[in-house]
């Protein structure tokens, strides 16, 4: 085989390589043409000029789609009465472009449960994925300048898995910090590429306060479910939930809900598949839910934090 390399995204019509055979017959019987043996695998990607051997992409390539192609060149000769040929398998391998972005594809919501906790308990791990090869496709976690005081000094970001600790024991009946109900955790997800070629995303971590121990009122339902069709896009309503008296139990306590638990039935969980709005309650796709890929159903645990000091827990089957 002959290895031959082009980078993806490549114009079409650029030249990948140039292929020479040879004839010791005179004449027409020595005048080679150049062609490519149609294969399915090939799909129409390259073309050969028959004069010149010269090999051109004949579409735009798409490492992520498809990473190497095998061709098959034929160099014919011109002569009579019977033309001879002789076949050469080439191996194109495609070249990885820093051309996706980080994705964050877990749930990044915490809830704290009341008492002493060490230093060290693990609360999330942000996971987020890049369809990039080798280094454009290798992630780091690292908080965001933006991020608070507050939560830069009571937690720890593991660079390399986005896991986030607690930074020192902490002690919820007695930490003040705690006094609003949550702290955001602003991340950046970074790939290793080269720096005039590095692509970021970020997303926002929730950990959310511990002081809601009293039940609040139940949801309208105990289980909801839903039905989605695969494939649908971003931003897909898929329900709504609902605490008995309504969303506000009254002027003085308002309600505010979180998707604390997304578990797909072939990939688990943490999945960060659905958003809901604090306020309504209303629960939307925030990525692609594939059945292939999640399986028939998805299991959503929400809770409702009512006023300073309540919370509520439901659940919502999707499938």
């Amino acid at each position: 085989n002959i290895l031959v390399s082009v980078q993806e995204n490549a114009p079409i019509k650029t030249l990948v390589s140039r292929f020479e055979a040879t004839d010791p017959d005179k004449g027409e019987n020595g005048t080679i043409l150049y062609s490519l043996k149609e294969t399915d695998k090939m799909s129409a990607a390259f073309r050969i000029d028959a004069e010149t051997g010269e090999l051109f992409t004949q579409k735009v390539l798409d490492r992520e789609q498809k990473d190497s192609y095998d061709i098959i060149i034929v160099a014919t000769d011109n002569g009579t009465p019977r033309r001879r040929y002789s076949e050469k398998r080439v191996h194109v391998t495609i070249e990885d472009l820093n051309d996706n972005f980080p994705e964050v594809v877990s749930l990044n919501t915490a809830l704290l449960l009341p008492g002493r906790t060490p230093r060290g308990t693990s609360l999330m791990t942000v996971l987020a994925e890049d369809a990039d090869a080798s280094s454009n496709g290798k992630l780091s976690y690292e908080p965001s300048s933006a991020i608070p005081s507050t939560a830069y000094n009571m937690f720890d970001l593991n660079r390399e898995t986005g896991e986030l600790t607690l930074s020192s024991e902490l002690d919820l009946s007695r930490n003040v910090e705690f006094e609003a109900q949550a702290i955001y955790f602003p991340v950046i997800v970074k790939d290793e590429a080269v720096p005039s070629e590095r692509k970021s995303a970020t997303t926002t971590l929730t950990v959310i306060a511990p002081g809601y121990t009293e039940p609040g009122p139940s949801f309208t339902t105990e289980i909801y479910t839903t039905s989605l069709k695969e494939n649908s896009p971003i931003g897909t309503p898929v329900g709504a939930v609902e605490l008995v008296g309504g969303q506000n139990v009254d002027s003085d306590e308002p309600v505010s809900f979180y998707i604390i638990g997304c578990e797909s039935e072939r990939r688990g969980g943490e999945r960060g598949l659905f958003v809901i709005d604090q306020r309504s309650g209303q629960i939307s796709t925030a990525r692609d839910v594939d059945r292939e890929v999640e399986g028939d159903l998805v299991k959503l645990n929400i809770i409702a934090l009512v006023g300073s000091s309540k919370r509520s827990q439901g659940a919502m089957m999707s499938g």
